[in-house]
């Protein structure tokens, strides 16, 4: 990725725990997740970069858009979603 430049980041985890990072559209890793997604009413707030409050390295720059979907995107998905820059 170019600094000072629009990129599309996305990551997908499918149900059996196959993580996948896009990077404008085109996938550029694999892996296992063995994490969970959850939502609890103690933490109210998404982090990018962090776990809880005190660990990781917090993200520093600007976020046109987040979306947090109920299952993985194909990559497809991913590729259409990385053509639609931020105007």
């Amino acid at each position: 990725m170019k600094a000072c430049q629009w990129s599309h980041v996305a990551a997908t985890v499918s149900a059996d725990g196959v993580a996948r990072l896009f990077v404008n559209g085109n996938e550029e890793a694999t892996g296992t997740f063995t994490g969970k997604l959850a939502y609890t009413a103690y933490w109210k707030m998404v982090s990018v970069g962090m776990y809880g409050k005190q660990y990781g390295y917090p993200y520093s720059g600007d976020l046109a858009e987040l979306r947090w979907w109920s299952r993985a995107a194909t990559a497809e998905e991913m590729m259409a979603a990385a053509k639609q820059a931020p105007q």
